[in-house]
């Protein structure tokens, strides 16, 4: 974390407010770029992967990825893996934790 970061990351009494800070800590998103464009160049397929949905969200709208989380249509969802899966202009999928109601 950057210094003024940190300092407000130590700053805060609530779990839940450090838990937001520490995810949306700006150089955990610059070494994010990095990992992907290096892959990317690489014609790797990358995964990236987090349960929290806001930040997952947020970071592959600012990187203009797919991303899969809970709220996203079943169909939705076969459409965005068959494009990772089968289009090589599609190599990198941001996606969480799906949960299958089978009730």
């Amino acid at each position: 974390m950057t210094d003024i970061f940190y300092r407000e990351y130590k700053k805060q009494a609530s779990h839940w407010k450090k838990s937001q800070l520490y995810l949306a800590n700006p150089e955990k998103f610059f070494a994010l770029q990095y990992l992907i464009r290096y892959h990317e160049t690489r014609k790797d397929k990358i995964l990236v992967f987090s349960d929290n949905i806001f930040i997952l969200t947020k970071y592959a709208k600012l990187l203009n990825k797919m991303c899969i989380h809970g709220k996203i249509s079943h169909d939705e969802r076969i459409k965005v893996l068959d494009y990772f899966q089968k289009d090589d202009k599609y190599n990198v999928l941001f996606i969480s934790k799906v949960t299958l109601d089978f009730s």
